[in-house]
């Protein structure tokens, strides 16, 4: 099976087209976000993001954290953000709402 043998993706009736607009083909602006670092707390004694720290669940639920800063995170790619990938998506999708 290749792409052109899928189906058509339906956007009438889809109740995540207007909630969603970035994820589908048919948005109006593309989203493009800038380079960021991952956000550490100042008190980390390890080298990369572990979202089952306490200290560093306040950054992954702070408002102020971008989604830059989240895709950072994601780029660690170890295995204790591997774990939470689900929670810091949903992140990601709630600060482009």
């Amino acid at each position: 099976m290749t792409i052109e043998d899928l189906p058509d993706f339906p956007l009438e009736g889809n109740p995540l087209f207007g909630r969603y607009p970035f994820i589908f083909s048919a948005s109006d602006t593309p989203v493009i976000f800038s380079i960021s670092a991952a956000p550490m707390p100042s008190d980390c004694e390890f080298s990369f993001f572990d979202p089952n720290d306490a200290s560093c669940q306040e950054i992954l639920f702070d408002p102020k954290t971008s989604v830059s800063e989240l895709f950072a995170i994601l780029r660690q790619w170890v295995p204790q953000v591997q774990q939470n990938i689900d929670i810091i998506g949903n992140e990601v999708m709630w600060k482009q709402l």
